[in-house]
C-alpha cells in the first residue's frame, strides 16, 4: 500500500516537472521568436537651401624676362583687380591678397638645357574673396571680361557654400525618423504585425551638393537615418 502511494507521488512530481519544463520551453521559444520579429528601415529627409557663403579665388599669372618689370606689372594688375572688386561692392575686409611669387622657368627645368623659353620668369598672385553676398559675387564673376579687356591675365574659380546646417539639423532628423516610422508601419501592415519600440537607430552623415549644374546657389541637404523596430 505504502509502495503504491510512493509511486503515485513520484509520478505526480514527474508530471509537474514535465509541465513546468514545457512551460519554460514555450516561454523561451516565444521570447526568441518575438526578439527576431524586427524590421530595418531607412528614413530620408531632404531640403533645398540657398548658398550663403561664396569663396572666389582670382589668380593673376603673367610672364616676362625681366624680374623687376614683371613684378611691377604684376603689382599694377593686382591693384586693377582689387579696384574692380571694391568699386563693384565687395568690401575690402572680404579680400585677402596673397604674397606674390616669381618663378625662374629655366632654373626649374635646368635638366632640359637645350630648350629655350620665350619668357624666363612667371609672376603668380592669388586674391581670395570670402563674402556672404553670394549673388553679388555671382554677378561679378560674369563681368571678368572687363578685366581681360584691360590686358589683365587671370584665371578664377568660385565655390558657393551653405553654412547654416545646424539650424536645420534637428528638424531634418525628426523628419527622417518620421519617414522611417511610416515605412515600418507599411511593412507591419503587410505582414499583419504592429510596430513596437525602437531596437536601434543610427543617423547617417549630412551631405550637401548642388541642385544641378545650372543653379550653383541652390543646394540640396540630405540625411538618411537607419532604424530597427520591434514587430508585435
Amino acid at each position: 500500500m505504502e509502495k503504491n502511494k510512493s509511486l503515485v507521488i513520484s509520478a505526480t512530481i514527474i508530471a509537474l516537472g514535465i509541465c513546468v519544463l514545457g512551460y519554460f520551453i514555450y516561454s523561451s521559444t516565444k521570447l526568441i521568436t518575438n526578439s527576431n520579429r524586427i524590421v530595418q528601415v531607412k528614413g530620408l529627409s531632404e531640403r533645398i537651401v540657398e548658398a550663403n557663403l561664396a569663396v572666389w579665388t582670382i589668380r593673376n599669372n603673367i610672364s616676362g624676362n625681366n624680374k623687376i618689370s614683371l613684378y611691377n606689372e604684376g603689382e599694377k594688375q593686382c591693384d586693377e583687380i582689387i579696384n574692380f572688386l571694391t568699386s563693384n561692392g565687395i568690401d575690402s575686409n572680404e579680400i585677402i591678397v596673397m604674397s606674390p611669387s616669381i618663378e625662374d622657368i629655366e632654373e626649374k627645368y635646368y635638366y632640359n638645357s637645350e630648350r629655350k623659353y620665350k619668357n624666363r620668369f612667371t609672376y603668380n598672385r592669388s586674391i581670395t574673396i570670402t563674402s556672404n553676398n553670394v549673388k553679388l559675387v555671382q554677378q561679378l564673376t560674369q563681368k571678368e571680361g572687363e578685366l581681360l579687356l584691360k590686358g589683365i591675365s587671370l584665371s578664377s574659380w568660385v565655390n558657393y557654400n551653405y553654412t547654416n546646417l545646424n539650424d536645420i539639423k534637428p528638424e531634418m532628423i525628426e523628419d527622417a525618423t518620421r519617414n522611417a516610422r511610416a515605412a515600418a508601419e507599411k511593412f507591419a501592415k503587410d505582414s499583419n504585425s504592429k510596430v513596437g519600440k525602437i531596437n536601434s537607430a543610427t543617423q547617417g552623415q549630412f551631405s550637401i551638393y548642388d541642385l544641378n549644374d545650372y543653379t550653383p546657389l541652390s543646394k540640396v541637404v540630405r540625411v538618411v537615418t537607419n532604424v530597427t523596430y520591434q514587430l508585435n
